[in-house]
């Protein structure tokens, strides 16, 4: 009797596959690295934009004062570093999160770096007036606010590692990419 035929691969056409799909999977990798590191910081900056455009509207909708502030614990302002922030109304106008209704806290991707510029740093708040305008200080006379955050990874892929979130005349929003040459420093003013 003649013996079946028996279908199957070789141990020669099994090791060209294996070898076909990592040489594809090495030229792959760098470019699939990129691409999730752009989204992370996409993410990011939309998340910060996100948490302005709300504070700005629940100042508007409240006629009251909102403040975005870095925190630590997600209840009190305190701290430098923005990857956490909260933004609450500040009713009784200390511009301190003491009892206050905190109407979102917002924390990002630790491998993410947010900077603000020396407009934003030098307070550390963003107050929101119910005319919708943010300004760079809590005082009164305080000027409307035009200053910069950056949302950054420190690599080189994507080579625009950086997000600029700007802050124009108190409420205009805007993002650019651009590249810090694998590197996260602090932004400049507008």
């Amino acid at each position: 009797m003649p013996r079946p035929r028996v279908r199957g691969y070789t141990l020669l056409e099994l090791l060209v596959v294996i070898i076909i799909i990592g040489v594809v999977s090495a030229i792959a990798f760098p470019n699939f690295q990129g691409m999730i590191n752009g989204n992370r910081l996409t993410g990011a900056a939309n998340e910060l934009v996100t948490s302005f455009q709300i504070a700005r509207s629940e100042a508007i909708r409240r006629n009251a004062r909102v403040v975005m502030c870095p925190s630590a614990n997600g209840t009190t302002c305190g701290g430098t570093d923005w990857r956490r922030h909260i933004s609450f109304v500040d009713a009784d106008r200390n511009v301190a999160a003491d009892d206050a209704l905190v109407l979102r806290d917002t924390e990002i991707n630790p491998a993410i770096q947010v900077l603000g510029s020396p407009a934003i740093t030098a307070a550390n708040r963003i107050v929101f007036r119910s005319d919708g305008r943010a300004r760079d200080n809590v005082t009164n006379a305080a000027a409307i606010l035009a200053g910069k955050f950056s949302v950054c990874i420190v690599t080189t892929r994507p080579a625009a590692n950086i997000r600029d979130v700007q802050i124009g005349s108190g409420s205009r929003l805007s993002v650019q990419a651009r590249s810090g040459a694998g590197a996260c420093n602090a932004p400049t003013n507008i």
